[in-house]
């Protein structure tokens, strides 16, 4: 089965310090295709319109958005579609070039669509063609840490004795390290920064697919989460929220993805 897909190539400027001009195709593509196959194809009939300097063999970097009014770069950073879907439904997050030499097909666009971590339309596709990489790199995270010091365990905690505190804070510390063993694992998400710009990514959840993108088991531990990063409940989706409260909550979140950050020469948890 194939799909009629608008894929529009910005090319960088003759000095590659800017966008230059953008060439627009319009062609069938198979629902199983290599989307960056596609693409290469696609520059190689325009060889008379690109810098002598541009590669475009299979070493080529090329980032790939659905087309947006909104600042892709913004929404997911600047190496594309940061995301794919696991087998479960839950979500996995890429690592940090990866997005630009994978092998996307409509068919795995098609499925972030349906599950919620990409708005706009797979037929419909923004590309463009880095030229220069950051460097960058994920340092190891003090989640127990964070967790302790960001996730409330209940909004009654504070007027509990202390040893009942420790027994529920014990108790959360290991429902939490399941969590994050199997995000590390399955997700490939390894700091809290992650979790807030995949949420952020879209104005309302429905608490039942977040639990299903995060692979996470129960309502409760998932309403922390949201509550923590300043969301409240809205009807039947779950928002950012505008009190005093969550504004409060959501700093300290941001806060703390600073303060729980460690060297990478320390363990993860």
């Amino acid at each position: 089965m194939k799909k009629l897909v608008k894929i529009r190539i910005t090319l960088p400027d003759k000095n590659f310090s800017g966008d230059g001009s953008i060439i627009i195709v319009t062609k069938q593509v198979g629902l199983d295709e290599s989307l960056r196959k596609v693409i290469l194809t696609i520059l190689k009939k325009h060889r008379n319109h690109l810098s002598k300097y541009l590669s475009i063999d299979e070493t080529r970097p090329i980032v790939i958005y659905l087309h947006s009014h909104e600042n892709n770069f913004k929404k997911y950073g600047n190496f594309g579609i940061p995301y794919t879907v696991n087998e479960d439904k839950s979500i996995r997050i890429l690592a940090l070039t990866e997005s630009l030499y994978r092998k996307w097909t409509l068919r795995e666009l098609d499925e972030l669509v349906r599950v919620g971590v990409l708005t706009g339309s797979a037929d419909d596709l923004d590309i463009y063609l880095p030229m220069g990489l950051g460097a960058g790199g994920i340092a190891c995270f003090d989640w127990l840490g964070f967790a302790a010091d960001t996730i409330a365990v209940t909004s009654f905690a504070r007027l509990l004795p202390g040893y009942v505190k420790k027994i529920i804070y014990r108790k959360r510390y290991k429902d939490t390290r399941v969590i994050v063993d199997k995000w590390i694992k399955n997700s490939n998400i390894k700091e809290a920064c992650q979790i807030r710009e995949l949420i952020d990514t879209k104005s309302g959840w429905e608490l039942k697919t977040l639990k299903t993108i995060l692979g996470i088991r129960y309502d409760a531990d998932m309403i922390r989460i949201l509550e923590a990063l300043g969301y409240e409940p809205y009807a039947n989706e779950w928002r950012l929220g505008g009190s005093a409260k969550s504004k409060r909550r959501r700093r300290k979140w941001e806060s703390n993805e600073k303060k729980f950050a460690r060297s990478g020469n320390e363990s993860n948890i």
